[in-house]
């Protein structure tokens, strides 16, 4: 999906490793939604899940302010070839990084599920 981050720039090495962190963040968001919505809608005891969902939420803060980092740094030693790529990218992994906070909210609202289906 994102292979054209991987051709633009001179360090193609480098946009790799970012488009693979920035993967591993999108799984973890996708963990972080399904445990959420198995919380809410299937009945899973929301204290079970409530620390693994919290932890991983924090680790995707922590990937988007690394995967910035390596951004910026990325643009600063490769100059404007690679700057429209790391702007988008930029961009996205921001929205993804709300990923996380979205399945929070949704977790969030696990003390009202037993009114879902209800009219």
């Amino acid at each position: 999906m994102f292979d054209w981050f991987k051709k633009s720039g001179d360090d193609a090495e480098s946009m790799t490793a970012i488009t693979a962190e920035f993967g591993q963040m999108l799984d973890a968001g996708r963990h972080c939604f399904d445990t959420a919505a198995n919380a809410l809608l299937g009945g899973t005891d929301p204290e079970v899940i409530r620390n693994n969902l919290f932890e991983t939420d924090k680790s995707i803060n922590r990937s988007e302010q690394q995967l910035r980092r390596h951004l910026v740094v990325h643009v600063t030693v490769h100059g404007s070839t690679s700057l429209p790529a790391c702007l988008v990218l930029m961009s996205v992994v921001k929205d993804a990084e709300r990923i996380g906070d979205y399945a929070k909210n949704i977790f969030d609202l696990t003390p009202q599920s037993h009114l879902l289906g209800k009219d």
